[in-house]
């Protein structure tokens, strides 16, 4: 099979699209967020509210709404200029994509290596998008420094913490272990806002994000405080049990201690995702370089993506401060 990058920069350009949708869009948690394309800088996002004090007694021709006023206000998701900086050695490469061990009758296929390449950044930068999704800190101290170009959605709970949009009984705090977080859950549930949980079951549109752990020890304890026969014919194991609320793991929720017991009930689209990866400052080219670094290939790219939620008040967190 031949290594041929004779002329990279005209295959990526013609599937930049395709790349940018894979990469930041594919991310996991992207896939229970609310898309907004095309934003060049900021959006704001609007919110709505209204009181339930609608009903009064017919005794008269007086008009009073009882104070019961619709509250429009409004959340700002603004995207950051993102760069992809990569430099890749041909030589490093090469062994990579031309050794392949084939079944006897079988056949190479001439795959470009553009687009084998392409394969491998589009996993890693997807898996760099899912972690700064959760745990960005724009301008931050994190050792990762792709973590400090936006703010993900622990940063953005906490920020929402400070600014108390999130209610105070709605920071929880406690540990996710097997013995405690079928218990923990419940809480979580338990202290979501009445007008919330009448739409849990309706809605059908509620998680609980946590670590894969944290689900891993959910689905014990709930076999071992029912059995296994239970477990394995009565219990749907992707929901919290008497609810309609769907536990989803994500894998950037994983790692310290400290990580793993943080959780966050609210509805999926309670997150948005807004990013331009079809703009016209959005940049991807892949080319050989010169003199001294004739032997490598440069991989840059430039796109805009950032994060907001829409409604704090109606998340329950836990260890999230």
């Amino acid at each position: 099979m031949g290594f041929d990058v004779s002329a990279p920069s005209a295959y990526v350009e013609e599937n930049a699209k395709e790349f940018f949708s894979r990469t930041v869009l594919g991310a996991k948690v992207a896939e229970f967020m609310v898309k907004v394309p095309n934003v060049k800088s900021a959006i704001k996002l609007p919110t709505l509210d209204m009181g339930y004090d609608l009903f009064q007694t017919d005794t008269d021709c007086t008009f009073d709404d009882g104070g019961n006023d619709l509250v429009i206000a409004q959340r700002l998701l603004t995207v950051s200029d993102i760069k992809i900086n990569e430099k890749f050695c041909i030589k490093d490469l090469e062994p990579i994509f031309t050794q392949k061990i084939l079944t006897p009758g079988g056949k190479y296929e001439t795959i470009p290596a553009e687009l084998r390449l392409m394969d491998i950044v589009v996993e890693r930068v997807k898996k760099t998008v899912e972690l700064t999704a959760v745990k960005g800190i724009l301008g931050g101290g994190n050792s990762l420094a792709s973590f400090n170009l936006f703010d993900g959605m622990l940063e953005i709970i906490s920020n929402d913490i400070t600014a108390t949009d999130i209610p105070a009984g709605q920071q929880l705090t406690g540990s996710l272990l097997q013995a405690t977080v079928i218990a923990s859950f419940r809480d979580m549930y338990d202290n979501l806002p009445v007008d919330n949980k009448l739409s849990t079951v309706t809605d059908g549109d509620w998680v609980i994000y946590c670590s894969p752990s944290t689900r891993v020890a959910y689905h014990r304890a709930y076999q071992a405080a029912n059995g296994a026969l239970v477990y394995n014919k009565e219990f749907n194991q992707d929901f919290l049990d008497n609810t309609g609320i769907e536990i989803v793991d994500l894998a950037a929720l994983d790692g310290t201690v400290a990580d793993r017991d943080k959780a966050i009930l609210c509805r999926k689209g309670n997150f948005w995702q807004g990013s331009d990866v079809d703009g016209e400052e959005t940049e991807l080219e892949l080319k050989m370089g010169a003199g001294s670094e004739a032997r490598d290939l440069f991989l840059t790219g430039v796109f805009k993506l950032g994060y907001q939620s829409k409604f704090p008040d109606e998340m329950v967190v836990n260890n999230i401060s």
